[in-house]
């Protein structure tokens, strides 16, 4: 019962406030607006009574009481802009606040009202036919801009309607005076009557605005805990498939009769089915939460459909389908926008044309429109179509068309309706041209812009680190994921140390030389971002070891925090083989790299140029000379995009934007295998704080003097693998 009553005088407590600071908006205005609303009563009152001279004692008396009311009315505007700016919160005291105003009004309006009415003893009707108006004039604006808040307005009727009564009963006996009295109180009556119901009018749609209110908080407190339970059950559900994801990959690397490599084969897909649909289902909770971004970068649209034409040609391959890849000439090399959620959605449209697709072909077909410029993706099945019935309702939430309900086809029905999502996000549009049995076109539409300079990289370097061999710490609570990761390092030669912990990963960055960290953010004892925080401040010999962040659901919130602490990026559970193998490239220390066994048996250093020619040997057998070249063309803008970086910064004498663009120099020219470049930068980044200009003018030399020699070796090696 007493929780109760605090609720419904907390609730009426509310209202006063709301109800105050409507009376004060409606109220707030500037001093001289009061003057210009003043000054015609003022030369009526000398107009009616006529004679004062500016010597009499009446007149000096009537300004007295202007100036007093003057000053009292800035107190007033003054007190409202300290509530209304919240410079005095009415939550304090409502109550007290409320005293305040009313006195302070009392004390401008009496004075006022006096000039008006004097004198007081009069035997003409006219000398205070100037104060009845201003009555009048001010019953009808109280009614209007005071009656929200009751109490107030009958405390502003009885200063205005009270003393003009009472000057009626003074002279109730003089000319129409009682006339004047009873309009009076008529008009007082019909303005207490409206005013009572624009108060109770006032206070429904305050208490309806308060309960709209704490519908949205409730609604967001909703969707903070829908928010939380699906990244709790991503992060459950991902870690155990990192688990059987890169078991299967192990599997498949054994001795397997035919019986065998169908259960694999199986146990794969319905694994990618969840991961699937457990990707789709975040993504609509955070479109409909709203916390889906997209990005506005430079990218190369024509190498995103090449790269997603090869990611599903093995499933084509798998139906017999044959994938067509048709790029119009004047397709621009350049746009700007979203290249990974573009990416998303034209790998759904392909997966999605794959799948009810049974014989024939599917094509990725790309072109320009014009007014206004847009980029047109089409891709064309050979498929089942879409009847008119079923293509109404396609891109909503969990439909599908009725041909697809077999065992073989069916699914969630959310890739169309989240590509429509992403597709609105972008500014773009996304539809369909159909026939029931005669394939299907599905086309998306989005805005042509022109970057203003050309993107510096465009897809994450993937690289197994063919010739370099790092130390890596490995810090996970799961043992399963734990193995996945160090099975997968030292199949290709790394050596691998295991941290269950963030105190056991402490102790073996004290005792041991490390390349790179992989990091779990969520630990029992500590959080990775806390470990690596304890890093920067305990171990600061280290600081600069790159730390990659591992986590089943990263959010931008999170990631943010993560750049904060000064990790470099993150993998999202469960990661393929050449996720790992691309970060180990990207970031991994070049100093304290052991090379191959083979160099360390014979006691000296690989030279540059085979430690470059085992770098590309290695990119070219697992990955072929296509993306190899590509590889290469990127890695040398980029290298490129860094020296000019370089420069500009000396010669701006901006050394800390020179050391971070040294820093990166030296992990890109080390993922090309240019060894000589890699360590000039690696000393020019340690050494440009405390080198002279002319030392630093010539690791420049020396860099851009290697990079002519590296370049030539690494176009000479592309030439005679073309050759052959």
């Amino acid at each position: 019962m007493k929780n109760d009553a605090r609720e419904r005088m907390g609730g009426k407590t509310e209202v006063h406030e709301e109800l105050l600071r409507l009376y004060i908006r409606n109220h707030r205005s500037s001093v001289f607006s009061y003057i210009f609303v003043c000054l015609p009563f003022i030369y009526l009152k000398f107009r009616f009574y006529p004679g004062a001279t500016i010597l009499d004692k009446s007149f000096l008396f009537s300004l007295f009481l202007l100036l007093c009311s003057l000053f009292f009315v800035a107190n007033q505007q003054f007190i409202y802009r300290r509530v209304f700016e919240n410079q005095n919160d009415p939550s304090d005291d409502v109550h007290r606040i409320v005293l305040e105003l009313c006195l302070n009004k009392a004390l401008y309006i009496l004075p006022w009202l006096y000039f008006l009415f004097q004198p007081l003893q009069s035997n003409y009707v006219f000398s205070h036919l100037p104060g009845y108006a201003f009555v009048f004039c001010a019953i009808s604006s109280y009614v209007s801009a005071s009656s929200q808040f009751f109490r107030v307005f009958l405390w502003d009727l009885f200063l205005t309607v009270g003393t003009s009564l009472f000057v009626v009963f003074l002279h109730f006996h003089v000319q129409e005076t009682p006339y004047i009295g009873i309009i009076l109180l008529m008009a007082m009556l019909g303005a207490l009557i409206t005013g009572w119901r624009i108060h109770q009018s006032a206070v429904e749609l305050i208490l309806k605005k308060m309960q709209l209110e704490n519908a949205v908080q409730a609604a967001e407190q909703a969707s903070k805990a829908k928010s939380d339970f699906l990244a709790f059950v991503s992060h459950e559900i991902r870690t155990p498939m990192t688990g059987i994801l890169g078991m299967v990959n192990f599997l498949r690397q054994t001795p397997l009769n035919s019986e065998q490599k169908e259960y694999l084969d199986t146990i794969s897909g319905c694994s990618g089915t969840l991961m699937n649909t457990l990707n789709d289902s975040l993504d609509i909770a955070k479109i409909e939460a709203g916390k889906l971004k997209v990005e506005m970068r430079a990218y190369e649209p024509k190498a995103l459909l090449q790269s997603v034409a090869r990611l599903v040609e093995p499933a084509a391959a798998e139906k017999g389908l044959t994938v067509l890849f048709d790029i119009e000439s004047d397709f621009p090399e350049y746009n700007t926008g979203d290249p990974n959620r573009l990416q998303q959605v034209v790998t759904n449209l392909m997966n999605n044309a794959i799948k009810f697709t049974d014989k024939g072909t599917v094509k990725l077909s790309a072109s320009v429109l014009e007014s206004p410029p847009r980029l047109k993706i089409s891709v064309t099945d050979t498929g089942i179509g879409i009847g008119e019935e079923d293509q109404k309702r396609l891109f909503r939430k969990f439909s599908q068309a009725e041909n697809a309900r077999s065992n073989t086809q069916k699914g969630f029905g959310l890739g169309l309706s989240i590509s429509k999502k992403l597709m609105s996000l972008m500014g773009g549009t996304i539809g369909l041209e159909s026939k029931k049995g005669h394939g299907t076109t599905l086309w998306i539409e989005l805005p042509y812009k022109p970057p203003s300079e050309k993107p510096k990289q465009i897809v994450r370097l993937r690289d197994t680190s063919g010739g370099a061999r790092y130390s890596v710490l490995i810090v996970d609570d799961n043992r399963i994921n734990r193995m996945i990761s160090q099975k997968l390092l030292e199949k290709v030669g790394h050596r691998v140390v295991l941290a269950e912990t963030g105190r056991q990963a402490i102790d073996v960055l004290q005792h041991s030389k490390i390349d790179m960290i992989l990091m779990d953010i969520n630990m029992p004892d500590m959080t990775g971002i806390e470990v690596k925080e304890r890093i920067t401040r305990q171990l600061p010999k280290i600081e600069k070891v790159p730390v990659v962040a591992l986590t089943a659901n990263m959010t931008p919130e999170l990631w943010g925090e993560c750049k904060k602490v000064g990790m470099v990026d993150y993998l999202l559970k469960p990661y393929q083989p050449n996720d790992l193998y691309g970060m180990l490239a990207r970031y991994a220390s070049v100093e304290g790299a052991v090379f191959s066994a083979q160099s360390s048996a014979d006691g000296e250093e690989l030279h540059s140029l085979q430690q470059m020619n085992i770098r590309m040997d290695g990119l070219l057998s697992m990955f072929g000379l296509e993306y190899t070249r590509m590889f290469i063309k990127m890695g040398l803008d980029e290298v490129d995009t860094l020296l000019d970086k370089i420069k500009s910064a000396h010669a701006r004498l901006h050394k800390e934007e020179l050391r971070r663009a040294a820093h990166d120099l030296t992990a890109s020219s080390g993922t090309l295998g240019m060894d000589g470049v890699c360590k000039v930068a690696k000393v020019l980044e340690a050494q440009v704080l405390l080198a002279q200009d002319i030392v630093i003018e010539a690791l420049i030399h020396e860099i851009v003097s290697r990079l002519d020699k590296d370049r030539h070796d690494l176009l000479d090696w592309l030439d005679n693998n073309n050759k052959s």
